[in-house]
């Protein structure tokens, strides 16, 4: 089911869909199912997270499903990416960077590196001062 829900969020971020609300609707009821059926997965509740923040706009809600994530597994880089995500999104800059730093600890290879740092520079209100504090590891 959160497979189901990041379909709709990558269909709604390329424009995919002749009808976007039907399909944000879809998507914010399968990643509420998905967190129902799987809460205690972190993969499971970081992936609704990154729905929460796109299709249903809920900053506070994301936030708490990425927070009951990483306590759950601090070893899960989809997580930390996820949090990195959310806390750009949420204006807290600083706190993106440095919740996206361990996920590139976890999977320095990852296939996922290079679009996190673009994601990362290319969100609204991404301060150019996190940017140039950004360091290798």
């Amino acid at each position: 089911m959160s497979a189901m829900a990041s379909c709709h969020y990558f269909i709604d971020i390329f424009g995919w869909s002749d009808d976007p609300e039907s399909n944000r609707r879809e998507g914010v009821e399968m990643a509420h199912r998905s967190v129902r059926a799987a809460g205690d997965d972190a993969d499971v509740l970081a992936t609704a997270a990154r729905s929460a923040v796109h299709l249903e706009r809920d900053l506070d809600g994301a936030i708490a499903l990425i927070e009951r994530a990483i306590a759950l597994n601090p070893g899960c880089a989809r997580a930390w990416v996820a949090s990195g995500l959310v806390r750009t999104r949420a204006g807290d800059t600083d706190l993106a960077v440095e919740h996206s730093r361990p996920r590139m600890r976890l999977d320095p290879m990852g296939p996922n590196r290079p679009r996190q740092l673009l994601l990362l520079g290319a969100w609204p209100g991404f301060s150019r001062d996190a940017t140039v504090r950004w360091s290798p590891l």
